[in-house]
């Protein structure tokens, strides 16, 4: 009877033991699936901050030619200012 209850006992473990691990592979394997997450939401913030950096640039470069054709336009008023007086 004695000998019963033992057994019983190391079964329980052993059971324990295995589920112990079935739970530790399922949390690895959560682990692994919340870091590529994570990863993936990285990599697309890099990817939004590079084409917004790209748009500024272009807004900088539209910016300044707009700059300088007003100075041209400037320019040629002061230029046909001149040749009226």
């Amino acid at each position: 009877m004695q000998q019963m209850k033992i057994q019983d006992q190391v079964d329980q473990v052993a059971v324990l033991e295995v589920e112990h691990l079935r739970l530790h592979q399922k949390w690895e394997q959560e682990d692994n699936l919340y870091n590529l997450v994570i990863q993936e939401l990285l990599d697309l913030e890099i990817e939004v901050v590079e084409k917004m950096i790209i748009h500024l640039e272009e807004l900088l470069v539209e910016a300044v030619q707009v700059e300088l054709e007003q100075e041209e336009l400037t320019l040629l008023q002061l230029q046909t200012l001149e040749v009226v007086v």
